[in-house]
């Protein structure tokens, strides 16, 4: 609807002719004349059909879907649909809606007409995580580390960033080809069900990484378990990772 405006704008002012017009924004030519001419019902938008909410709301409504994202409190797709539902019958406008909530189609139309927004699939992220990344907090840390760096006494090989993850023994089987009908289909793999193994990576500001270190959750430590790793990997478990946390924050 914008580009249409806009061509209609322009053609008005003189800036452009029809066909230019018409390759700039991508508005057929018929279309841009009828409205020109003032032969449409709506001026500005494109068939007999309207957004139930209007462009204004729409635009609110984006705003807020993707304020409450970026502060991890995203909404599904049913918390959208009720939304919109809840803000028509505020507003009393006219709408198709039912059980409550926006149609399923409204929200594919919604989407394709605000590009901006997608459905994805989240991460699970802890409050204490969401808590305690906020501007004081990180500033604070940001001062400190410059006050640091600003004394002369670190430099880009002893400057370390480090991370963890997860790796599991047990991979998601893919996709087999099956007997049409058959209720359950199987694959091998080495277990059901696996423990997750934190496995910590560092690398210094010069580029240089160390062996990483694995993390089992058992309570005897085996080389056995560090075969294949790369060389240098240090390997321990949870137990003995406790005993030093314990001994390092004890005194």
């Amino acid at each position: 609807m914008k580009n249409l405006e806009a061509a209609v704008a322009d053609v008005r002012a003189g800036k452009l002719s029809k066909n230019a017009a018409e390759k700039t924004y991508g508005v057929p030519r018929r279309t841009l004349s009828r409205h020109l001419k003032g032969l449409v019902a709506k001026p500005g938008q494109l068939g007999r059909f309207s957004t139930v909410l209007g462009d204004e709301f729409e635009k609110v409504l984006v705003d807020h879907a993707i304020a409450l994202q970026q502060r991890m409190f995203g909404m599904t797709t049913a918390d959208i649909r009720k939304l919109a539902y809840d803000v028509a019958e505020a507003m009393k406008l006219q709408h198709p809606f039912k059980n409550q909530k926006a149609g399923k189609e409204w929200l594919r139309c919604f989407l394709r007409r605000h590009s901006e927004l997608a459905i994805r699939s989240s991460e699970a992220t802890s409050i204490g995580r969401v808590v305690g990344f906020n501007r004081p907090s990180v500033n604070r840390f940001f001062e400190a580390y410059k006050s640091e760096l600003e004394k002369g006494a670190f430099d880009a090989s002893n400057i370390y960033n480090m991370d963890e993850t997860g790796l599991t023994i047990v991979h998601r089987p893919t996709k087999v080809i099956a007997k049409r009908g058959q209720k359950q289909v199987g694959k091998v793999v080495s277990a059901e069900k696996g423990q997750t193994v934190t496995v910590v990576c560092a690398c210094n500001a010069a580029g240089n990484y160390i062996p990483p270190a694995l993390i089992f959750k058992r309570k005897r430590m085996t080389n056995t378990l560090l075969t294949g790793s790369p060389p240098g990997t240090v390997g321990t478990t949870v137990k003995t990772v406790g005993l030093i946390m314990r001994c390092l924050f004890s005194g």
